[in-house]
């Protein structure tokens, strides 16, 4: 099943909202990350935390550190989880202001920079989609409701990579952006459905 009628309006609109500079910084961090030059890792960690604003979250180099480790080190495995695991370390490393939060959307980001077919979870993603955030008391409960999203999204971009309504979306953004004409069509979704986000609450 592909794209309602008003999702895939949204999406042709995004396409306009979507920035030549926002396609090189993704484009670079995914080319770099699986290329890995020889003393890449300083850079990437500046254009990383720049283009997913990491530092806007107040969340300390203690946070960071174990973060990028985690990216760096991250080897995904066919029908495994990738994400509990960093969700309950991170969530142990206290923000700036003392407290503990998950962060599920910087963990799926984490996941996503290695494996343009698993989806980013944000705030415009979960107003496009309609989705709640897990409301369960314990932080285990709330880990297994985001990891059961992220599952779930992955499901549905990967019919939407079969629908021909959605792939000639994705010709037209490839057409006006020749860098992402070998990016999987589950990222030009989020990338799509990010631009549209930006571009209505900038418009708010």
């Amino acid at each position: 099943m592909g794209p309602s009628t008003t999702q895939l309006h949204v999406l042709g609109k995004a396409i306009s909202c979507l920035q030549e500079e926002n396609v090189q910084d993704y484009h670079w961090l995914f080319a770099t990350l699986r290329e890995r030059p020889v003393g890449f890792e300083a850079r990437f960690r500046q254009e990383f935390a720049k283009y997913y604003q990491l530092n806007r979250a107040h969340l300390g180099d203690v946070f960071k550190e174990a973060y990028f480790d985690r990216l760096f080190r991250l080897k995904l495995v066919p029908d495994s989880d990738p994400y509990t695991e960093p969700m309950e370390k991170l969530y142990s490393i206290p923000r700036l202001k003392g407290d503990c939060a998950l962060q599920a959307s910087f963990v799926s980001k984490l996941v996503a920079i290695h494996d343009e077919t698993r989806p980013v979870w944000d705030i415009h993603v979960r107003d496009f989609f309609g989705i709640k955030d897990p409301k369960a008391r314990s932080v285990t409960d709330r880990i297994a409701g985001y990891v059961a999203i992220l599952e779930e999204l992955r499901r549905t971009y990967a019919c939407w990579a079969r629908n021909s309504e959605f792939l000639s979306v994705v010709a037209q953004v490839r057409a006006r952006f020749p860098l992402l004409g070998e990016t999987a069509p589950q990222r030009i979704a989020d990338l799509l459905i990010w631009s549209f986000g930006r571009s209505a609450k900038r418009g708010a």
